[in-house]
C-alpha cells in the first residue's frame, strides 16, 4: 500500500513546490513504485506509489474526475469492489481502481461516501466546487494517517516524520504522550510524540475549509448486536468462512506473498487458507528458530503442518537475534519511541522475504487481541442467566483457574454494570493510582497534567457488563494502530507491503457479538478458532496449551551480551536529564538483572526511548526537543 501527502495553505497563499519536495523526501522507502503530484493555488496533493493490485498499476494517483472538480490521494485497499461496481453502476470490464471507486463513492454519496466503504483506506479529496479538503481513515486504522491544523495551514500525510518535515510546523517534544507511554496508557488515539501533530483517529472523517473544521466517527461497534447459534460447530463455520475472506481479501496482489509463520494457530491459519487459495508457487513462509534457546523454538508445531501442506517453508536460526543485538544497525522509527524488543526477529524474516521477491507479508499478532475477550467468560455466562453452565464448567476446569483472578475479577466484579464500576472509580479518584509510576521522574505526572487526560471511557457504546467494555476498550487499544505504522515504514525500507487478516472489521464485529465462552473456554484461548481449524491440522498442534516467549532473548541481550551498551546508555541519560525518568530506579533496575519489575517491561520502555531520543537528536540537530 502507498503513502498519501496533502497541504492545504487555508490562507489562501499557494502551495510551494519545496514545502512538498521536504514531506516527500522525509518518507522515501514509501515510494517503491515512484510519486507523483498535484498543485492549484493554496492546495496540493501528492501521493508515494506502492502498486499492489493489477487496478493500481493501470492508474496512477493523485487521481481526478472527468470534470476535474474532484482529486483524491488514497492509501487503499477495498474489500467490497464488487458491490461498491454493482451499486454505483460502473461497468465492472472497466475494472476501476480502488481510488477510482472512492472517488465515485463521493460522487454519489458526499462525505458519508466512508460508511459504503470496507477495507484500509486513508485518503485525503479536495473538492474544488466546494473549496474543502475532506478526510478519512478506516474503522481500525489499518492505513496511517497523521495531521497538523492550525488557523492557516493544514498538512496531511501517513507518516509523523512527514508532517514535522514541513518546513513551518516546529519539532517539539509532546510530554504528555511521552508520560503516556511510559505508563502504558494506549486508549489515546491522538497524541503523538509531537506536540500540535496528530493522528487521524480511526473511524474518523474530517472537513476542513478555509474557515472551518467539521469532524465526525462515522463507525463504532453496536454493543447490542449478538450472534448466538445452535452449536459451537456454527460458531466455527461462522468464523472460519469470516477469516477466509479476509485472507483471500489481502492476497489481490500482483507479486509473491510471504508469510510470517509461527507456530501459533493464528499463523498457521493463515498459511493453510493463503495456500488453498493460490496457485503453486506463490507462497512462502518465514520462521525464526532457535537451536541454543529452544523455550524459544516452535518448530514441532510447524513442521506437521509444512508437511501435510507441502508449503515452501524458510527456517531463519535466529540465536544471535537477541535484544540490542549489531546496535550501530539497531532499527529506530522516527515517529514513535516504542520499539519491539525483539525486532530483528521480524527483520530476519523481511530481509528472506525481499530476498525471495515477495511483495506482501502477512501476519497474524492481532488475533491474540482479537479473541482474546473471552477472559471475561464468567461474567458473560453470569449476565446471561447460564448458572448451571458455569457452574458445570468451573468444576470441570477447577485445575487450571486461578480462583480471584478469573472468577472474582473476570467473573462477578467483570458481570457489574459499567455504570457501578464508573461510580467506584470516581470514589477512589483519577486512575494514575492505578497505574506503574514508580519509574516517572517525580515531576512528571504534574507537569503534563496526566492523571487528567487518562481515559474515563466516556463516549464509549454502552455495554450492558464490564467484561465487553474491556473487550471493546482491546479491541480498539491505540497501540494497534500506531504500532503497525512502525511496522509498515519498517517493511517498506524491504520493499515489502504488510497486511494482518485478522485486524479486519467483520471479525472485530463478529468477536464482540459471540459468547465470549466462544473465545475462551479454560483452559483453551481462541476456543472457536481452534474449532474452525480442528481436522485442518494435527490435534496437538491445534489444541496445543503453551505459549511461546522470547524473554530469554532480552534476558541475554540487556543482561550478558550487551550489558555494556546498556551502561554506556544509561551514563548520563536523556531520559533523566529531560525529567522523564527517575535516575534512581533505573539504577536499581539495572541492579535487579533478571529479577527486575514486570519481567523487564518498564526498563525496556525507558531504554527504548532513550534510545530514541539519542537519534532523533543526532537526525535534527541542535533545534530538536
Amino acid at each position: 500500500m502507498s503513502a498519501i501527502v496533502a497541504i492545504f495553505q487555508r490562507h489562501g497563499q499557494p502551495v510551494t513546490t519545496a514545502a512538498m519536495d521536504a514531506l516527500l523526501a522525509a518518507a522515501p522507502h514509501r515510494a517503491v513504485d515512484g510519486q507523483d503530484t498535484w498543485y492549484q493555488g493554496p492546495v496540493a496533493l501528492a501521493h508515494q506509489h506502492f502498486d499492489l493490485t493489477p487496478e493500481g498499476h493501470a492508474a496512477p494517483q493523485p487521481v481526478r474526475n472527468p470534470a476535474g472538480t474532484l482529486t483524491l490521494t488514497a492509501d487503499v485497499r477495498l474489500d467490497n469492489r464488487a458491490e461498491l461496481i454493482r451499486t454505483l453502476g460502473l461497468d465492472p470490464a472497466g475494472q476501476p481502481s480502488d481510488a477510482a471507486l472512492i472517488l465515485a463513492a463521493y460522487t454519489r454519496w458526499g462525505t458519508a461516501c466512508v460508511t459504503h466503504l470496507l477495507g484500509d483506506f486513508a485518503f485525503a479529496l479536495w473538492d474544488d466546487s466546494q473549496q474543502h479538503l475532506f478526510i478519512a481513515r478506516d474503522p481500525l486504522g489499518c492505513a496511517d494517517l497523521a495531521c497538523y491544523l492550525d488557523e492557516q495551514l493544514c498538512v496531511i500525510a501517513s507518516e509523523v516524520n512527514q508532517v514535522i518535515a514541513h518546513p513551518a510546523i516546529p519539532r517539539r517534544l509532546n510530554d504528555l504522550k511521552i508520560a503516556m507511554i511510559l505508563v502504558s496508557w494506549w486508549h489515546d488515539h491522538e497524541q503523538t510524540v509531537f506536540e500540535n501533530v496528530y493522528y487521524v483517529p480511526p473511524a474518523h472523517a474530517l472537513v476542513i475549509t478555509a474557515g472551518s473544521v467539521r469532524r465526525w466517527r462515522y463507525w463504532d461497534i453496536d454493543p447490542g448486536r449478538r450472534l448466538r447459534y445452535k452449536n459451537d460447530d456454527e460458531y466455527a463455520d461462522h468464523l472460519r468462512e469470516l477469516i477466509t475472506s479476509a485472507v483471500r481479501d489481502r492476497l489481490r496482489v500482483t507479486g509473491r506473498v510471504g508469510i510470517s509463520m509461527s507456530g501459533g494457530i493464528d499463523s498457521l491459519t493463515m498459511a493453510i487458507l493463503a495456500t488453498e487459495q493460490l496457485p503453486p508457487g506463490r507462497v512462502d513462509t518465514f520462521t525464526y528458530v532457535f537451536d541454543q534457546f529452544p523455550e524459544c523454538d516452535e518448530r514441532a508445531y510447524i513442521r506437521p503442518v509444512v508437511d501435510q501442506y507441502n508449503l515452501n517453508a524458510h527456517f531463519l536460526l535466529s540465536d544471535h537475534r537477541w535484544t540490542l543485538s549489531d546496535f550501530a544497525t539497531w532499527p529506530v522509527s522516527p515517529d514513535f519511541p516504542v520499539a519491539d524488543a525483539f525486532v530483528r526477529l521480524p527483520l530476519a524474516v523481511a530481509d528472506a522475504a525481499r530476498a525471495n521477491n515477495c511483495q506482501l507479508l502477512l501476519n497474524g499478532h492481532y488475533a491474540d487481541i482479537l479473541l482474546a475477550g473471552g477472559r471475561g467468560w464468567p461474567a458473560d455466562l453470569l449476565r446471561r442467566g447460564h448458572w448451571g453452565t458455569l457452574t458445570r464448567r468451573l468444576w470441570q476446569q477447577r485445575a487450571h483457574l486461578h480462583w480471584r483472578h478469573d472468577v472474582l475479577d473476570w467473573g462477578l466484579q467483570a458481570a457489574l454494570p459499567p455504570a457501578v464500576l464508573r461510580l467506584r472509580r470516581l470514589r477512589q479518584g483519577r486512575p494514575l493510582r492505578h497505574l506503574y509510576t514508580a519509574h516517572l521522574a517525580p515531576d512528571l505526572p504534574q507537569r503534563t497534567r496526566l492523571g487528567d487526560y487518562l481515559d474515563t471511557g466516556a463516549g464509549r457504546p454502552a455495554f450492558d457488563s464490564l467484561a465487553r467494555l474491556r473487550q471493546y476498550n482491546h479491541l480498539l487499544l491505540a497501540a494497534t494502530a500506531q504500532g503497525r505504522a512502525v511496522a509498515r515504514q519498517r517493511y517498506h525500507a524491504y520493499g515489502l507491503a504488510y497486511a494482518d487478516p485478522f485486524l479486519d472489521r467483520r471479525l472485530v464485529e463478529f468477536a464482540v457479538a459471540v459468547p465470549l465462552e466462544q473465545l475462551m473456554r479454560p483452559p483453551h484461548t481462541k476456543y472457536v478458532l481452534r474449532r474452525a481449524m480442528t481436522g485442518h491440522m494435527p490435534d496437538h498442534v491445534v489444541w496445543r496449551r503453551d505459549k511461546t516467549t522470547f524473554r530469554r532473548l532480552i534476558q541475554v541481550g540487556l543482561l550478558d551480551k550487551e550489558r555494556d551498551k546498556v551502561r554506556q546508555l544509561l551514563t548520563h541519560p536523556r531520559i533523566v536529564e529531560m525529567g522523564y525518568v527517575s535516575a534512581a530506579w533505573l539504577q536499581q533496575e539495572l541492579m535487579n538483572g533478571s529479577s527486575w519489575h514486570g519481567d523487564g517491561y518498564q526498563f525496556w520502555l525507558c531504554l527504548a526511548l532513550e534510545i530514541w531520543l539519542r537519534h532523533r537528536a543526532h537526525c535534527a540537530g541542535p533545534a530538536f526537543g
